[in-house]
């Protein structure tokens, strides 16, 4: 039953296509030939058909769909890492060795400064410390790990705690003169619509 419904997803495309050229040739079942109807109808009949199709596998159409798939990433991936002379575990231990010395560097000149003024530049900084942890979080969980890769981890983690130690008050104190300003602006402007509306 799928393949019915993909087959008819498929002729819907194909008159979709030819009633975008000539409407009449496709609507003929209609007062109305136009190209906006032919869009409503085929493009609203393919999406059906689709979603017909896709309810209407079988659980071994599914799987067997699940293990093509997976089967075409692998060889993506294997491509990819071939073309580059990494197998794919060497591309992931490079990458994540790779965001370690950048979060070393970054966290060596980290100046919270520029995060200060706005709930969003807060959140910003605290996106930042989040990726930092969870770089360090895989890299100790990682099992083809190196030595330097641990030792990278454990310096870049006591960098990410002097700074979160020296940032954290300042960010709390932003947050809540930030936090007021917005409060009193909005209650301004309420004041202000109150005061229009009487």
């Amino acid at each position: 039953m799928s393949t019915f419904f993909g087959f008819l997803s498929f002729i819907c495309t194909i008159a979709f296509v030819i009633g975008m050229i000539s409407p009449k040739i496709v609507l003929f079942f209609t007062a109305r030939k136009s190209r906006g109807m032919v869009a409503l109808v085929y493009l609203s009949a393919i999406f059906l058909f689709t979603l017909m199709s896709g309810a209407t596998q079988t659980p071994e159409q599914k799987a067997a769909a699940e293990r093509k798939d997976k089967e075409s990433e692998k060889a993506d991936s294997s491509k990819t890492a071939k073309t580059v002379g990494l197998s794919s575990e060497d591309d992931s231990i490079s990458r994540l060795k790779v965001n370690l010395f950048k979060a070393d560097s970054a966290l060596s000149k980290f100046d919270g400064s520029a995060f200060r003024g706005s709930l969003l530049n807060l959140q910003l900084e605290i996106a930042i410390f989040w990726y930092d942890a969870k770089l360090i979080e895989s890299a100790k969980e990682y099992p083809a790990a190196d030595k330097e890769i641990k030792a990278l981890a454990k310096k870049v983690e006591a960098k990410l705690s002097a700074v979160q130690i020296r940032e954290f008050p300042v960010m709390r104190r932003d947050y809540i003169k930030v936090s007021s300003q917005n409060l009193w602006k909005t209650m301004a402007r309420q004041a202000d619509m109150g005061k229009q509306l009487c």
